[in-house]
C-alpha cells in the first residue's frame, strides 16, 4: 500500500515528466505548448498539433476568403490533432454516416527536429497539401515519423473542402477557391512563424499529393503565391489532370441552393441564404453531383475566378504557363506505375459495381473518367465506346484489370502529369525532376478499398507512404520494405535542402519533346534506370476524342 504522503511526491514526479516532455514556442498569436515524440530511429524532436492559422470560417465567414487566425491569451495546448475539415468521406461513402469533421478546422502541424531558445533557424521546411480529390482528406492522417529522421521540418495543413472550400457563384459574391486559399494563409503563416521552429522562411517547400499536389501546382500558377514558397513537389497531379478544375460551378451552386430551399435568382440572395444553413446538410449535397457510386469523385474543386482582387487564379491555367506567368522554381514530381488503382480499385473489389460498368458502360464511365461536362451529350456514348475499344477491343472488362487500370491512370493522371512536366520545362528556366515509382511492397492506399490480392501494384500515393507514416492505414509497412523509408525520404530531405541527388537524374528539359524520368525500383542505385517516354498517358489518342478541357485562350506568346 502507498503511504499517503507519498501520494503528493508521486504527483509532484508526474508532473515533472510531463513537463519535460513539453516544449514551448512563441508564435504570432501567443504561445503553443507542443510535446516530444520519436522518430522510425528513435529520434526524439517535437510536434505542435492542432494550431490555429485562420480564424474560424463560421457564419457570415462561411464561402470567404480566410482571416488569419486571433491572438490568445496564456499558453495554447498544441498537443493533439484538430476536427478534421467537414467532408464527404470517400471511404465511408457506403456508411450510414458519410460526413464527418467540422467547418471549424483551420489548422496546422508543425513537426520540428529543434526548437530554438531564439527565433531563427537553418533548417528547410516542407509544407505538405493533403489529397483527397479537394473532397475529403485532412493533413491530420500523415505524421513525420519517418521524414524527421533528416534534419527537416514538416508542416501539415488542413483546409476547406468540398462546397465549402470551393463553391462558386462565379462572380465577386463567392468567387471560389476558398480552400487553395485557406492554403496560402497557412504558407503565410508558415513564412511569418517558422523561425520559432528552428526554420529558415527563405527555405520553404511546398508539397502535396494527389489533390495536394494539383493544388501545389496552382500555387506555382497564382501570382498570389510568389516568393512564399521556393521549392515545389507534386506527387500524383497537376493543375491540368482532368478533375483539377471544376466545371458549371454556377450551375452547380444553384442547384445546392434549390435543393435547400434558398432562392437562386441572384447570387447574394442565394449565398446569404446558405450560410444560413446547417453545414451538414451543404456538405451532404456533394452525392447529388455523383451520378454513379464516388464519380466523379472532384464535383467541387479549383476554378478560374473572374477578375476580382481576392481572386487566387484568374486565367485558364494553361494560358498561365504558355504566358510565362508561373512561379518559376525547381519542381519534383512523381507518379506511380499504377496510378489508376484509385479509384480502380473501388470497382474492382465490388462485384455489384463490376456489373453495372459492363452493363451500363456508356452510362457510368463518363461519371469514372470525368468527362460527364466536357463532351456534349450526344456524344458520350460515342467516345465512351471509342475508350473501350481502345483499351479492351474485343474483350471483357472483369478480369482484364491492367488494361482497366491503365485506362484510368491515363485519363485522370498520367496526360496532366506529361503536359505540366514538359511545358513547365520548355518555359522557365529552373529544373524539372520526374520520378516513377515501380516498387511494390506490403501495403496499398488502395487496400482501403480491395484486397490486394485482386491486383498487386505500385498505386495512386503508394510512394507516400514510404515518406510520410500513413495513420490511416496501419498495415501499410511492415520489416520487409522499411529499406525503402530512408531511400525516399532522403529524396524529399534532399530536394528542399537544393543538394544534389546521388545519382545522374537529368532535368526533363533535356530530353524535350519527350519525357525523361528516374524509375524508382529498389533503394539500391544499381536497380533504379532511366525511361523515356514519348506519349505518356496515351495522349495522342485521347487528343482525338475532343474533351473541352486545358483549352488555350488568351496566350500572348508561345
Amino acid at each position: 500500500m502507498i503511504s499517503a504522503n507519498v501520494i503528493p511526491l508521486l504527483a509532484l514526479v508526474v508532473d515533472f515528466t510531463l513537463c519535460l516532455s513539453m516544449v514551448q514556442v512563441t508564435v504570432d498569436q501567443g504561445v503553443l505548448r507542443g510535446r516530444e515524440f520519436a522518430t522510425h530511429g528513435n529520434r526524439t524532436v517535437y510536434a505542435f498539433q492542432g494550431v490555429p492559422y485562420a480564424k474560424p470560417p463560421l457564419g457570415d465567414h462561411r464561402f470567404k476568403e480566410p482571416v488569419m487566425a486571433s491572438s490568445w491569451i496564456g499558453v495554447y495546448d498544441a498537443t493533439a490533432f484538430s476536427d478534421v475539415c467537414m467532408q464527404y468521406s470517400h471511404p465511408h461513402y457506403k456508411s450510414a454516416e458519410p460526413i464527418e469533421g467540422s467547418e471549424d478546422c483551420l489548422y496546422l502541424n508543425v513537426y520540428t527536429p529543434e526548437v530554438p531558445d531564439v527565433p531563427g533557424g537553418r533548417l528547410s521546411t516542407i509544407v505538405m497539401l493533403h489529397g483527397g480529390a479537394f473532397t475529403f482528406g485532412s493533413g491530420n492522417f500523415v505524421g513525420a515519423e519517418f521524414l524527421l529522421d533528416h534534419d527537416v521540418i514538416l508542416v501539415t495543413v488542413n483546409y476547406r473542402l468540398g462546397p465549402l472550400g470551393f463553391l462558386s457563384t462565379e462572380d465577386d459574391v463567392v468567387p471560389g477557391n476558398m480552400g487553395l486559399k485557406d492554403q496560402l494563409l497557412a504558407l503565410k503563416w508558415v513564412h511569418r512563424n517558422i523561425p520559432s521552429f528552428g526554420g529558415d522562411p527563405t527555405r520553404i517547400t511546398l508539397a502535396g499529393m494527389s489533390a495536394g499536389a494539383a493544388s501545389v501546382h496552382y500555387h506555382l500558377l497564382s501570382p498570389k503565391s510568389r516568393g512564399y514558397f521556393h521549392r515545389a513537389i507534386s506527387m500524383s497531379g497537376s493543375a491540368l489532370c482532368p478533375w483539377a478544375q471544376t466545371e458549371n460551378a454556377k450551375e452547380k451552386t444553384k442547384r445546392i441552393a434549390g435543393n435547400l430551399g434558398c432562392p437562386t435568382t441572384d447570387s447574394y440572395t442565394l449565398i446569404k441564404c446558405l450560410r444560413k444553413r446547417p453545414a451538414k446538410k451543404i456538405v451532404s449535397q456533394v452525392k447529388e453531383f455523383m451520378p454513379w457510386l464516388f464519380y466523379p469523385f472532384t464535383p467541387f474543386g479549383p476554378t478560374v475566378e473572374p477578375q476580382v482582387p481576392t481572386a487566387f487564379i484568374d486565367e485558364p491555367p494553361v494560358d498561365i504557363i504558355l504566358n510565362r506567368k508561373a512561379n518559376d522554381v525547381p519542381w519534383l514530381i512523381s507518379f506511380d506505375k499504377d496510378e489508376g488503382l484509385y479509384p480502380g480499385a473501388d470497382i474492382m473489389g465490388d462485384e455489384e459495381a463490376i456489373k453495372e460498368l459492363h452493363n451500363r458502360w456508356d452510362e457510368v464511365l463518363p461519371s469514372l473518367l470525368d468527362f460527364n461536362y466536357t463532351v456534349s451529350k450526344s456524344k458520350l456514348s460515342l467516345v465512351s465506346q471509342k475508350i473501350k475499344e481502345h483499351y479492351f477491343g474485343a474483350e471483357a472488362i472483369k478480369g482484364n484489370w491492367k488494361h482497366f487500370v491503365r485506362m484510368i491512370s491515363d485519363r485522370m493522371y498520367l496526360g496532366g502529369i506529361d503536359k505540366s512536366a514538359k511545358m513547365h520545362a520548355q518555359f522557365y528556366t529552373s529544373p524539372v525532376y520526374v520520378y516513377r515509382f515501380n516498387y511494390i511492397g506490403k501495403g496499398h492506399i488502395a487496400n482501403i478499398f480491395m484486397n490486394s490480392s485482386i491486383y498487386e501494384g505500385a498505386g495512386h500515393g503508394d510512394d507516400l507512404g514510404y515518406t510520410l507514416k500513413l495513420y490511416l492505414i496501419p498495415g501499410f509497412m511492415d520489416a520487409e520494405h522499411q529499406h525503402m523509408i530512408p531511400f525516399m525520404t532522403n529524396i524529399w530531405a534532399s530536394f528542399a535542402d537544393a543538394k544534389p541527388t546521388p545519382w545522374d537524374w537529368p532535368d526533363v528539359k533535356t530530353s524535350l519533346p519527350n519525357l525523361v524520368v528516374l524509375n524508382i525500383n529498389g533503394s539500391l542505385p544499381e536497380k533504379n534506370d532511366l525511361a523515356t517516354f514519348d506519349d505518356l498517358g496515351d495522349e495522342l489518342f485521347w487528343a482525338t476524342l475532343g474533351m473541352l478541357e486545358n483549352q488555350v485562350h488568351r496566350h500572348t506568346e508561345l
